[in-house]
């Protein structure tokens, strides 16, 4: 199974609800406040001004899911 983060922008609203809209920012879109990052294998989840700012988050958070060490 692959494991992955993603990433969505979220709108203003109360609960954060994806935006799907083509121009975020235009109507009827009511405004983003920034993105929240997912993973795929359990119920992480963050939230952050930028993707770069979960960028580092979601890596971290990927590495805990590796069962066995890399080989060097």
């Amino acid at each position: 199974m692959r494991i992955t983060v993603t990433t969505a922008l979220v709108h203003l609203d109360r609960t954060s609800t994806t935006c799907t809209h083509p121009t975020p920012g235009t109507k009827p879109c009511p405004g983003t406040t920034g993105y929240r990052a997912s993973c795929s294998a359990c119920s992480w989840r963050r939230a952050g001004r930028s993707q770069a700012a979960l960028a580092d988050l979601a890596a971290t958070h990927l590495a805990t899911h590796l069962t066995a060490a890399v080989p060097t």
